[in-house]
């Protein structure tokens, strides 16, 4: 799998915070916007849970368009390993 490079001088949250929002999949839009709303609405979550449980599905959702998986149903285990590895 495709991995971002690191660096041996930065955290892991400073990469994080430092690394551009990439363009989310025209296939997960839909998907990532149900989720937030879902997680904002039903769950009554906070701020700060909500960006951060966002920030991951669309990392997620990213990862899957980059990875060609444009069908939520073709996510397998090793598909998620794969994430949780270039994550």
């Amino acid at each position: 799998m495709n991995r971002r490079p690191t660096s041996a001088s930065a955290s892991p949250s400073a990469a994080k915070a430092a690394a551009p929002v990439e363009p989310l999949p025209e296939a997960y839009r839909a998907v990532h916007e149900g989720f937030l709303a879902h997680v904002s609405l039903e769950r009554g979550l906070s701020a700060n849970t909500l960006e951060s449980y966002g920030r991951d599905n669309r990392h997620l959702l990213v990862y899957l368009g980059q990875a060609g998986i444009g069908d939520l149903a073709k996510v397998t285990p090793d598909t998620l390993h794969g994430f949780l590895e270039y994550h």
